[in-house]
């Protein structure tokens, strides 16, 4: 769902995120146990960057770059992406404020 284009996929895959950040079962599974999902680890941070920079999201994905305790700089350089591809007026300070970091 990470490379979806289309917002349902967004919306999946930001839900699935969502779970694996606060540990929240996705389903219930036989005899009514709930099955956790993973934490998410490096991988699944660069995966919703790359989300969200595929579909021009850029303040998502500048939020979600400060939420990583130690982004690698393909998590920046997806958030800068994002950004960039964005229409959002802050998008080059938002850029700028990453550069400094």
């Amino acid at each position: 769902h990470g490379y979806s284009r289309d917002k349902n996929g967004i919306k999946s895959a930001e839900r699935l995120f969502r779970a694996m950040k606060e540990q929240t079962p996705l389903h219930e599974g036989i005899h009514s146990t709930k099955i956790l999902p993973p934490m998410p680890d490096m991988i699944t941070y660069a995966s919703m960057l790359n989300c969200y920079s595929n579909n021009r999201m850029g303040e998502e994905a500048y939020s979600l770059v400060q939420q990583i305790e130690r982004p690698t700089s393909a998590c920046y350089l997806s958030a800068i992406r994002a950004l960039e591809r964005s229409n959002d007026p802050a998008s080059p300070d938002r850029v700028l404020a990453l550069i400094g970091q």
